[in-house]
């Protein structure tokens, strides 16, 4: 004849939280039985990201306003491995691979816990989103300088590069000498505010 052993339900306590959920990374709640102490986990959801965040270098910072500021030559991989995007887009949606060349109106992509975050990016002295400083693009500058022409926000971002949050004759200037080889963009990046 078998002797059957008696089986006691676990009694688990309230838990203890034993790892910390962070940004995209799960979480760890241990409980421990009241009776026989052992133990359990489950997994805490990783916390959503709400913001684009991009850590500032000499090559990208975020402005005051909250805009993205890049220089001209960084790719797409560069800036995805300094923020917490899922992946860049070029206007028209489709995803860009690690090596493109980024550009004024190209968007940051944040996908997390079902919502979706859209940022547009500025190419410092890239004004009509080519990609390039061009001597197009101080003509762009200039004019709204003047007040001949109106921009969107990225745009605006990439015409001020003086550090002055307005577009000026002075910022003109600053991007005919960048498209001609005596400036370069990172030098206007240590001037934003």
């Amino acid at each position: 004849v078998q002797k059957e052993v008696a089986k006691t339900a676990h009694l688990w306590d309230n838990g203890k939280i034993t790892k910390q959920p962070q940004v995209n990374v799960k979480g760890t709640k241990t409980y421990t039985c009241m009776v026989c102490n052992a133990t359990r986990n489950e997994d805490i959801a990783p916390l959503i990201p709400k913001n684009i965040e991009v850590k500032s270098s000499s090559t990208l910072k975020t402005r005051s306003n909250g805009a993205i500021i890049t220089v001209a030559g960084v790719n797409a991989g560069e800036l995805l491995k300094a923020s917490n995007a899922s992946y860049i887009t070029d206007k028209n949606g489709t995803k860009l691979q690690s090596g493109t060349p980024l550009a004024t109106g190209m968007k940051l992509v944040l996908e997390a816990g079902g919502v979706k975050t859209e940022k547009i990016l500025s190419v410092f002295g890239d004004i009509n989103g080519d990609g390039k400083i061009t001597v197009d693009d101080a003509r762009l500058a200039l004019r709204r300088s003047v007040g001949l022409e109106s921009f969107t926000d990225a745009q605006f971002n990439a015409a001020s590069v003086n550090g002055e949050n307005t577009v000026t004759v002075n910022d003109a200037r600053s991007i005919l000498r960048a498209a001609v080889g005596l400036e370069t963009s990172k030098e206007w990046l240590v001037k934003i505010k």
